[in-house]
């Protein structure tokens, strides 16, 4: 999991990471991260 959550942040640009983490605290994160 920290694996793929590093490669989403190198990926992403902060503003857009920002927007992700808060997305894994819903469903909708938690369907790709099983939390």
């Amino acid at each position: 999991e920290k694996d793929s959550i590093k490669a989403m942040r190198a990926y992403l640009s902060e503003g857009e990471w920002v927007n992700v983490e808060a997305a894994l605290r819903t469903n909708i994160g938690k369907r790709f991260y099983r939390v």
